[in-house]
């Protein structure tokens, strides 16, 4: 675990690591924007899974409204 911290202060401290903790802080902010995205498309899917059974229980019932 020493090891580890002692990588990571290193390379916080160079400037690759400065570039790297900028990529990962990307990553984390694309990753986010993506898990919150992916409610709103869910729901989207939802929705026409829910209109497409209730339009296909209708049509078994007979209810289809055309003659």
């Amino acid at each position: 675990m020493k090891k580890l911290k002692k990588l990571l202060l290193r390379l916080w401290r160079e400037q690759l690591g400065q570039d790297i903790a900028e990529y990962v802080l990307v990553m984390v902010l694309i990753t986010l924007f993506a898990v919150a995205s992916l409610k709103n498309v869910s729901n989207g899917i939802n929705k026409v899974y829910s209109n497409y059974a209730s339009n296909l229980k209708s049509l078994a019932k007979g209810g289809g409204g055309e003659d």
